[in-house]
Order: structure tokens, then C-alpha cells, then sequence
């Protein structure tokens, strides 16, 4: 398999290269030179094949020729230890749980499995430059935790995470090193894209947010997972999906692509609404990001918003058949969990809740919905309060949290890199 620069289509690499590279030249997303369509055998009895089984099938034509099927097994077997349940909420509607992984969030998944992927591969020093706006940099500072060769950097926005996710990013320590940014989520994802565009360190960099390949394809799998789980309804489904950078919607579509037969996806957006309007309007404006309860997915221009227009070969109408959007305010998400809670006796987090929601508004006769549950609401303890609504807390004994509090500037970046890339050389 070739990936190609979007930007730049005759630069084309292999998974190996795409994954160290995290991005091409002119901060070009890379994209499958081709997307294989599965065997219809495969899907016609998914229901015999186990869950490795199913990952294998689904991410091996990506991986190769870097790797063979018995090291991406081996892969498979070590990131995606734990379940990912689907549960029944009503006739009409299920909810796919992505959050009983380490540090409950659906980051685990694509975290865990680059990380594996990496600890194969790097033979020299390697940063992971990361910008999270929330669960990400918990998920891939837990997933390269003393991982050789690696030294993760993240950069997270001062004010824009809860407590629970800051600790599990800060208390770490050893080859793990937060940042805090004075800023939002975009002034990490700019200082992100302006690293990795300066070719002085381009050789020892490389990413672990969604606009790495690595990170974005196995969260392909837990679609076809959920389908052998409701295949026995027969029903037309449709995929919720809570849409921040929209990584998640993009494996989505991939995997719907390879054969899977989803019906059709709705991007679920906070105040957030930059993809909503663009189906809307057919302009793609991207805005400043608006702060909201779900701040996982405040994102005011989603870096997977090529790769999605890519895949539809620019057409907005191809796109529209299979994609609807909306977008909610956070009074309307917290009341809905309120509402919710009192339905269902389900406590969801607030992405969660805005992709039931948005499943309420869309789902049509004839078609049964899935939301994706994409981190536990113990994450988000203080949002869940402002819903009337409380929530147990497990006891977790975080280390003393430690990390670098920055300006968003791309000159205070590079002091706080400056070192890890000397031990870099030294390693070499």
C-alpha cells in the first residue's frame, strides 16, 4: 500500500514512512493510494470471526509489505486488549462503548495501536509532538509511557481541559512531557503544523494526533466490530459519530468504503459548527474556536476536513448521501443529559449526549441508530454536575503532576524541544 500527499499527490510513501513522516511536504495530509474493498464473504459472515480476526482482515492491505500478518496480529493482540460493548439503549437505538480502555477514551484505541507500531519500528530516537483537546494526550501519553526510543511531547490548552484529563497527561513523568499552551485547541493543532514544517526537525518528528495515518485507521475496526454485534437485527444502520478534528468520522467513511454496510453517518458537533454550515452552505469557513462543555471537540478547522473532501473526490453531493450534520449548543446538550438520565437511568458524557441527540433529530423510519460513546462521563464530572446529575469516581492515585506552562509561540516551543532533540543526536 502507497499513501500519497494530498497536497502534493506524486509525493507518495509507504505505512512505514507515513507513519514516522506524520505529515507530507507543505503539511500534506497522506491518504490510501487505494481503498480495498473487502471480500463480501468476510462481511456476510463477520459473525464467525473473532475480534483480532475482524482487525486483521480490516488493516493489513495498509500495512503492508512494512509488515507481515503475523507481527500486525501481534500488534493487534497488544493494543486492543479490552472490550468495546454495544449496548441497548431502546428498539430504535444502540450505544458502541470506546471508553473501557486505560484512560476511558476512544483515543485508546488508535493510540495504543501506533504506539505498538512504533516500539516495532524506531531504531533511533523519535519525538511524538502531539495537540490534544482533551482526550488525545491522555490516551498517547498512557500509550507510549516508557516506550524506547520515544519521547512524547503534548500540548494541551491551559484552560481547556478537565482535571481528570490534565492529570492523566501530567502525572506520568519519565519520557512523557506536557505542555501547557496559553491559548485554545487551535493555537496547539497551528504550533503542531508549524513544527512539522520546519524541515530542521523533521527528522526526528513526528505526530499522534488524527493527522497521522497510524493513529487514524485502526479506529476503522471497532465499526466493523459493532456491525457483527448488530448484524442479527437487519436493519439499515446509521453511525452517530461525536465530531471534533474528525478523525472518527473519517475511519468511518473509510471502513464504509472497504464494503461495510452502514447506511449512512451524522457528524455530531458542538457550537462548534464549521462542518454543519459547509454542508449547508457548500463554504468551508473556518472560525475561532468556540469553548463549550464538550471540549473534546472544539475544533474550529478540523484537520481531517481534506482527507473526508479527498475521499468524496471534492463532491459535496456524493458526500451529502452518505453524511448529514448538527451542530448544538451546550444548554440544549445538558439538558438532553438530563433527559436522558431520566429515560434511560444512563449517565453520558457531554459527546456522547450530542451524538444521541443528534441521532433523535435524524434517525428516520425504517433505521436503527448507533451513537458512539467516546469517553466516560467520569472525565467530565464537572459538566455532569451543571446537568443536575452526579457521578461516582473511581479512586485513581495520579502521580504529582508536572509540566511547562507556554505563550503560543512557536520560539518558546522550540526552547522546550531543544533539549529532547539533543538527546536525539546523542541516541544516534
Amino acid at each position: 500500500m502507497e499513501y500519497y500527499n494530498i497536497k502534493h499527490p506524486e509525493e507518495k510513501v509507504n505505512f512505514k514512512e507515513a507513519l514516522l513522516n506524520g505529515q507530507g511536504k507543505d503539511k500534506g495530509l497522506y491518504f490510501p493510494a487505494q481503498t480495498p474493498f473487502l471480500n463480501p464473504y468476510f462481511i456476510e459472515n463477520i459473525e464467525h470471526y473473532s475480534n483480532h480476526e475482524i482487525a486483521l482482515n480490516v488493516l493489513s492491505s495498509f500495512m503492508y509489505p512494512v509488515f507481515k500478518d503475523s507481527e500486525i496480529l501481534d500488534i493487534i493482540k497488544k493494543a486492543f486488549n479490552f472490550d468495546t460493548p454495544v449496548y441497548r439503549i431502546h428498539e430504535h437505538q444502540h450505544l458502541l462503548s470506546l471508553y473501557e480502555g486505560p484512560t476511558q477514551a476512544f483515543k485508546d484505541i488508535g493510540a495504543r495501536f501506533m504506539a505498538c507500531c512504533l516500539e516495532k519500528l524506531t531504531t533511533e530516537k523519535k519525538v511524538v509532538l502531539v495537540a490534544t483537546s482533551g482526550d488525545t494526550g491522555g490516551a498517547v501519553a498512557n500509550a507510549f509511557y516508557n516506550v524506547k526510543n520515544v519521547d512524547v511531547v503534548v500540548l494541551f490548552p491551559a484552560d481547556g481541559v478537565s482535571i481528570y484529563q490534565k492529570e492523566q497527561m501530567c502525572s506520568l513523568g519519565n519520557n512523557i512531557h506536557p505542555i501547557a499552551i496559553q491559548g485554545d485547541f487551535d493555537d496547539c493543532q497551528a504550533l503542531v503544523k508549524q513544527a512539522f514544517a520546519d524541515d530542521s526537525l523533521s527528522d526526528h518528528l513526528t505526530s499522534a494526533n488524527s493527522i497521522n495515518i497510524g493513529r487514524l485507521l485502526p479506529q476503522m475496526v471497532y465499526y466493523f466490530w459493532s456491525y457483527k454485534e448488530l448484524k442479527q437485527l437487519n436493519k439499515e444502520l446509521v453511525y452517530a459519530v461525536p465530531s471534533g478534528n474528525f478523525g472518527n468520522l473519517t475511519a468511518g467513511l473509510l471502513a464504509k468504503k472497504m464494503g461495510l454496510p452502514i447506511k449512512r453517518f451524522v457528524a455530531a458537533c458542538n457550537a462548534n459548527e464549521v462542518f454543519p454550515r459547509f454542508l449547508k452552505t457548500n463554504e468551508y469557513l473556518p472560525q475561532s474556536t468556540v469553548k463549550t462543555i464538550a471540549n473534546a471537540m472544539d475544533v474550529g478547522n478540523p484537520s481531517n476536513f481534506p482527507r473526508i473532501m479527498e475521499m468524496y473526490d471534492q463532491d459535496i453531493n456524493a458526500l451529502r448521501k452518505d453524511l448529514s450534520s448538527f451542530s448544538y449548543q451546550d444548554e440544549e446538550v445538558l439538558n438532553y443529559m438530563s433527559a436522558f438520565f431520566l429515560k434511560h437511568d444512563m449517565v453520558l458524557d457531554p459527546h456522547s449526549a450530542i451524538a444521541s441527540l443528534s441521532l433523535e433529530e435524524d434517525l428516520q423510519d425504517g433505521e436503527h441508530g448507533v451513537f458512539l460513546g467516546t469517553a466516560s462521563p467520569i472525565k467530565f464530572a464537572d459538566v455532569i454536575s451543571q446537568a443536575g446529575l452526579r457521578v461516582d469516581m473511581p479512586y485513581h492515585k495520579f502521580g504529582q503532576m508536572s509540566y511547562q506552562n507556554i505563550a503560543p509561540d512557536y520560539e518558546k516551543l522550540l526552547d522546550q524541544l531543544s533539549p529532547l532533540f539533543k538527546k536525539s543526536a546523542i541516541n544516534e
